[in-house]
């Protein structure tokens, strides 16, 4: 069976003991997904998903602007809400989550993860 969520504390709750999981996660380096999101939001905004005035000018701007989703991933994985302060402790329980419950592969190296994640399931 298999689970696509990018609601991971909404996901959890599918597993147990006797209903084990594994996290197959493709990550971005966050500056790079946040250039890609002002990006799509600009092409969007000429298709009326927002208004381009709404948007940040620039790349720049945008990344210091309330668009920007700040620690998404580790708040993600370290169970912690918008708002709240990410602390070094959070950064270690989410690199420890990956670590023992996720098989992890780059959005840079797309192929590269998909042979990783069929390896790991024997094909």
């Amino acid at each position: 069976d298999l689970v696509v969520s990018p609601l991971l504390d909404e996901a959890l709750g599918l597993f147990s003991p006797g209903h084990r999981g594994r996290l197959l996660v493709v990550v971005r380096h966050p500056a790079e997904r946040e250039l890609a999101m002002f990006r799509y939001l600009r092409a969007m905004g000429r298709r009326g998903v927002t208004t381009r005035d709404e948007l940040p000018p620039s790349a720049s701007a945008f990344a210091s602007s309330d668009f920007v989703s700040e620690n998404w991933m580790t708040r993600s994985l370290a169970g912690k809400r918008k708002g709240e302060a990410v602390t070094a402790r959070d950064v270690e329980a989410a690199k420890e989550v990956l670590r023992r419950k996720a098989l992890v592969g780059l959005y840079e190296d797309l192929p590269g993860a998909a042979r990783r994640y069929a390896r790991y399931f024997g094909r």
